[in-house]
């Protein structure tokens, strides 16, 4: 035999191989219906088979749907009636048109009499004074509702310049922004304990096994409190600096192979910073604050006017904000924060979410400017959370299915506020001027820049990285639609992990 015969009869078998692979053959009628399956060399099809399995595991939407049992189309259908009026009714909250009328045609019912029932203490100023002091700031911001004289108590307490020092004067801290290094003349939060750190360590192994197994391999953050750790153990350190250079931008950081813990640490979220308790509580009291992966995330106000979307107009409302405005947000002072929004356009790279607005302050961000920015901003917010949410809905009630691993948009419109530094540009290019694929490129790298990508290797995973399915699915939807019925169609089932 030749060795040109004999070197195409090995192709030809393997091709033959891979055709005759009914996994791979069902799963390339699901996601590249069109192409015709002679047209891929002998590896070609190796790849795309592999690729589609990978999809197929991490459950991708499919191109086109495949055939389903009769009992499994008709749990489908209706679960898409049923998902239609979650999601719908959940948009409705945040219907501007919708709050309005709803306001303009409610008569205001006179409130029932408050029944004064405290202890005779309580009805002494100077002691109640006292009294709020040391139970802290979450008494106080609830003592704003029991009546006018527990309001005054509780404004006078907040306001005093004795009480939260620590947000007040600052002078002798520098402000910080992203990307500096920490060093021994600014103060970080203490450390954890050795607990803490084992608890960690697991947390990291697992995670970065999860990102190898999925596909598209996904962004994984770690809060900087703990992942720049001063003394952090060496395993982790090393396992964090390999998977740093994993994720590294490769427009940014192409050249990156190494990094290195054990020298350099430096401030990179808000995980490292002390929060002002005024400010959590002034939106955590109504669960409209989350912490996690080094950000913030603070929700619209539901049923609200264009005005209120952001505050309320209560006279105790306005009173304690007043009290509040100048500390600052942090402790440490920060000089830069970003401040982010969902949107499904095409260069919303990597992550989800694009920059809104970016307030600076060489002496420290205050409460009354982040709050002013925000409420700035939130008609913006609004208006592009409608629309990506309006948008997604009819996309999952048309032919969507509950295996699809699809549920990016936060279930509240949410502001998303990161650790960001003054030196990022602010300036988003217009998306409806890309013609060609240089502009396309232009535009990428104007995105990526914007979002900060160069400021450090983790800044892509930092502004990516994203909460499991299961949290993000909860937020539109009862645990019983997560999976009403295992699929019978060939695709893979409800990857958890993915």
């Amino acid at each position: 035999m030749s060795a040109a015969v004999s070197t195409i009869l090995p192709i030809e078998a393997d091709q033959s191989k891979l055709a005759d692979d009914p996994r791979g053959l069902l799963l390339h009628s699901f996601y590249e219906p069109d192409r015709d399956i002679e047209d891929f060399t002998a590896r070609e099809l190796k790849i795309r088979f592999g690729i589609y399995k990978k999809k197929d595991l991490a459950n991708f939407p499919v191109r086109k749907a495949p055939s389903y049992s009769e009992a499994e189309q008709a749990a489908l259908e209706l679960w898409r009636q049923r998902v239609n009026h979650h999601m719908t009714t959940r948009i409705s909250r945040y219907s501007i048109d919708c709050s309005m009328r709803e306001r303009a045609t409610s008569v205001p019912r006179a409130l029932p009499p408050v029944n004064r029932s405290e202890h005779q203490v309580f009805q002494i100023p100077e002691l109640l004074d006292l009294i709020l002091l040391f139970a802290g700031p979450q008494a106080q911001v609830r003592t704003l509702q029991v009546s006018k004289d527990w309001r005054s108590s509780a404004i006078s307490v907040v306001s005093n310049p004795k009480n939260m020092a620590t947000f007040r004067s600052l002078a002798h801290l520098a402000p910080i922004e992203y990307g500096q290094l920490v060093d021994d003349a600014t103060k970080i939060l203490p450390g954890p304990d050795s607990q803490e750190v084992e608890q960690f360590s697991h947390h990291v192994d697992h995670m970065i096994g999860l990102r190898n197994e999925s596909y598209p391999r996904r962004y994984v953050y770690f809060p900087a409190r703990l992942a720049q750790l001063d003394g952090l153990p060496h395993e982790i350190a090393q396992s964090l600096n390999q998977m740093d250079v994993a994720q590294r931008h490769e427009y940014c950081h192409g050249n990156t192979r190494t990094v290195n813990r054990d020298t350099d640490l430096y401030w990179l979220d808000l995980s490292q910073f002390e929060i002002n308790p005024y400010f959590d509580l002034l939106f955590s009291e109504k669960d409209r604050m989350l912490h996690h992966l080094g950000r913030w995330e603070i929700g619209l106000r539901a049923n609200a006017t264009p005005e209120t979307l952001v505050l309320g107009k209560s006279m105790s409302e306005q009173l304690f904000i007043q009290a509040i405005g100048t500390m600052h947000v942090t402790s440490p002072p920060c000089r830069s924060l970003g401040i982010y929004c969902y949107d499904n356009c095409a260069y919303a790279l990597r992550g989800t979410h694009i920059l809104l607005k970016r307030i600076h302050n060489d002496n420290g961000i205050r409460v009354a400017e982040l709050l002013d920015a925000l409420t700035t901003c939130a008609p913006e917010l609004l208006a592009k959370w409608v629309e990506c949410a309006e948008h997604f809905r009819k996309r999952i009630t048309d032919d969507g299915h509950w295996v699809d691993n699809v549920w990016l948009i936060p279930g509240t419109p949410r502001f998303r506020i990161h650790l960001d530094n003054c030196d990022m540009p602010v300036e988003v290019p217009d998306i409806e001027s890309v013609n060609t694929i240089q502009l396309a490129n232009a535009v990428e790298a104007a995105f990526g820049a914007s979002l900060g990508y160069q400021a450090h290797i983790t800044r892509t995973a930092y502004m990516s990285a994203e909460l499991p399915r299961a949290t993000k699915e909860g937020e539109w939807l009862p645990e019983e639609l997560f999976e009403p019925m295992k699929t019978e169609c060939g695709r893979s089932n409800i990857n958890w992990d993915a």
